[in-house]
């Protein structure tokens, strides 16, 4: 019984003891402050496509928009979306968001220009 006891309470401190560092930590940590900057997350990329299907849905229903001005917008738009799910399947990195972003933005902006009603 005896032996059983000093086994139990040797045995975790004998294993904690060789899984410690020697010497210290085994990298480098600055010594200064950590300059760590992070940006909110804006809207994501698919957002901003919805966003200017809508327009295209809304314009040709009020008739701003000819039937074959809003199949071309609709056309630009799914090229945005092809675009936009080729680069998501690898995991979208910050220009491509970017890319996918502005282009769903100038579509939009197209759609809803005012200097391009008759």
């Amino acid at each position: 019984m005896r032996l059983t006891m000093t086994f139990l309470i040797l045995v975790p401190g004998v294993a904690q003891a060789e899984f410690a560092p020697r010497g210290g930590l085994p990298i480098d940590l600055p010594r200064g402050a950590i300059d760590l900057r992070v940006t909110p997350p804006g809207p994501a990329p698919w957002q901003d496509l919805r966003a200017a299907r809508g327009a295209i849905r809304e314009e040709r229903d009020a008739g701003r928009l000819s039937r074959a001005e809003a199949r071309a917008l609709r056309r630009e738009a799914w090229v945005i979306g092809a675009a936009l799910d080729r680069a998501a399947a690898d995991g979208l990195s910050a220009s491509e968001a970017a890319e996918i972003e502005q282009r769903s933005r100038a579509l939009q902006s197209i759609t809803q220009a005012p200097g391009r009603r008759r």
